[in-house]
């Protein structure tokens, strides 16, 4: 991604001239911080990542090993060895943070979306737009709330076996059956959903689907579908068609064995 006009250098910078980013970084966490601090080795540690823009330095790989090198200073700022990055847009630097590799701790799901977001991520912009359309929010944070999603991988694989119709549907009936209980957003329910609604395309009725799915919560159905040890999502899928199903008559009834062998 790094464009043909940026030049690295190695130079010594001080951590006080060393800058964060938040709209791609995550904040610090002190206990790694820690741990990184009492398991620190000076001649294997790699140097700090930062690009010079705008005249300021921006750590993109290293956060982390800098704030230990200060808490071993006795929480002074000292100089430390960095790489410098020049030329880079600040959508270069998220996309670089998103990819980096070696003993930094892995970035989690939502971490790498957001960061792939800032970075113009075409894919996950659609993604984020598709679920915003909806009227449901998608920050890339971990903390759960009603009329929010969180599992960040699932929703993703959702998004990428589906076209915008599908995907739209899905989410909508969620939406719709459950009033944006943050507990409908969870990764079960919205699996279940992909699979209820690709495998019966065409044979249901959404507003029937929502209105029967209303009627029980989703922690009911991811019990009862827990309840079951094989299977994966069809487990939570089969929770769906059996509500669905309820006591229609026989030419109203999905076909169960399309979705459970």
């Amino acid at each position: 991604m790094r464009n043909c006009k940026t030049k690295t250098s190695r130079k010594m910078i001080h951590t006080s001239k060393i800058l964060s980013d938040p709209d791609y970084q995550r904040p610090v966490d002190p206990k790694r911080v820690k741990r990184i601090a009492d398991h620190f080795d000076p001649d294997i540690a790699n140097p700090i990542k930062v690009s010079l823009r705008d005249g300021k330095f921006y750590v993109f790989d290293g956060q982390h090993t800098m704030n230990a090198r200060i808490l071993m200073n006795g929480g002074e700022g000292l100089w430390v060895e960095c790489i410098v990055f020049e030329g880079l847009t600040k959508e270069e630097e998220a996309h670089l943070f998103a990819e980096q590799f070696g003993i930094s701790k892995a970035l989690s799901s939502g971490e790498k979306q957001r960061a792939r977001y800032i970075s113009g991520d075409q894919e996950i912009i659609e993604l984020h737009d598709a679920i915003m359309a909806q009227g449901i929010k998608y920050d890339f944070s971990q903390s759960k709330a009603n009329n929010k999603i969180v599992c960040y991988s699932a929703i993703l694989n959702i998004f990428q076996k589906t076209n915008c119709m599908e995907f739209g549907e899905i989410l909508e009936i969620v939406k719709r059956a459950w009033d944006g209980d943050a507990d409908s957003f969870r990764k079960e329910i919205l699996t279940a959903m992909h699979l209820f609604c690709t495998t019966y395309k065409g044979m249901y009725d959404k507003e029937t689907a929502i209105r029967k799915f209303s009627k029980v919560s989703p922690l009911k159905i991811i019990r009862d579908g827990k309840a079951i040890n094989y299977g994966g999502a069809k487990r939570f899928a089969r929770e769906l068609i059996m509500i669905y199903n309820g006591r229609s008559k026989q030419d109203r009834r999905l076909d169960e064995t399309l979705i459970l062998y």
